[in-house]
């Protein structure tokens, strides 16, 4: 008997030490090594449904942390407010952003640092004041921000094509038609006068191009005479006065005439104001007046 209680006594130490023995290797895993960790807080404004406790953490692919803790942003309730462990040794920039993945089709999600330029500072976080990630949008918030604004655009496209294809506007459209036909009608059948109307226009540029031609060659050919004349005048070919005199003599017959005809037409109205029958009928005989 008592050989028999030693063994079970043995045995239960054996499984308490074993018990022991891995809850505290499991501790050690989980908590031994947080001073090798940095917390950071990342804010994220859309749903992070498939994340839990525990999620992984990644930079480019690499597992570097964790996900703490998740809690609804005190500050804003449209926000969720994500505690981050992460390896010490991961170079977390100020530029660095964070963003929500998923695991292929299975639902589950994951946090992904990506960015960070190696001229940026180093993010400066600390117990005391944790710094924060900046965050962007998943993949598939993405899609559905593009999705819906095509889907505005189409709605908005498909109400001008309503608009633009009314009632009236398609009758508008046929009678335009209507009208374009009856003007391409009349065109050809008037297409004759029109290819007539054109080569009388082209004939009358030619006679036209001719006339000036004309016209430069007899500008010419006075000009050839005027300067003759002025060399013949100069020579004394001609005495301007002798010619002058002629024409002046010649004028002041032409005024005396002028002269003589005016006082006629000056008798006939003044004859014609006594009495306008005379234009129809025979003339009236002027009675003289006292002394003429």
């Amino acid at each position: 008997m008592d050989s028999r209680a030693s063994y079970v006594m043995v045995g239960t130490f054996f499984v308490l030490i074993s018990f022991a023995l891995i809850g505290f290797i499991f501790w050690l895993s989980k908590y031994g090594d947080e001073s090798g960790l940095k917390s950071y807080y990342v804010v994220m404004s859309e749903s992070v449904s498939g994340l839990n406790p525990q999620a992984s953490v990644k930079y480019m692919g690499v597992n570097v942390g964790s996900v703490d803790s998740m809690q609804i942003n005190p500050s804003n309730t449209k926000e969720v407010l994500l505690l981050l462990h992460v390896n010490e040794s991961v170079p977390i920039k100020e530029d660095t952003l964070a963003s929500l993945k998923f695991y292929g089709m299975t639902g589950l999600a994951f946090i992904e640092l990506h960015g960070g330029s190696n001229k940026s500072p180093t993010l400066i976080t600390c117990k005391d004041k944790i710094a924060y990630i900046k965050s962007t949008p998943s993949t598939l918030v993405r899609v559905d921000e593009v999705l819906s604004e095509i889907s505005n655009k189409l709605i908005d496209s498909l109400g001008k094509i309503n608009l633009l294809l009314s009632s009236k506007n398609i009758e508008n459209i046929d009678a335009s038609i209507e009208n374009i036909q009856s003007i391409t009608a009349t065109l050809k059948a008037n297409m004759s006068s029109i290819e007539s109307l054109i080569e009388d226009g082209k004939k009358f540029e030619k006679d036209a191009s001719v006339t000036f031609e004309d016209m430069s060659e007899a500008s010419k050919n006075v000009s050839k005479v005027a300067k003759i004349l002025e060399k013949s005048i100069k020579r004394g070919d001609y005495s301007v006065k002798d010619i002058s005199q002629n024409s002046i003599n010649k004028l002041d017959e032409l005024l005396d005439e002028l002269s003589s005809l005016t006082l006629n037409i000056n008798e006939t109205v003044l004859e014609l104001k006594r009495s306008p029958s005379d234009i129809l009928f025979k003339k009236a005989k002027r009675v003289k007046g006292p002394g003429e």
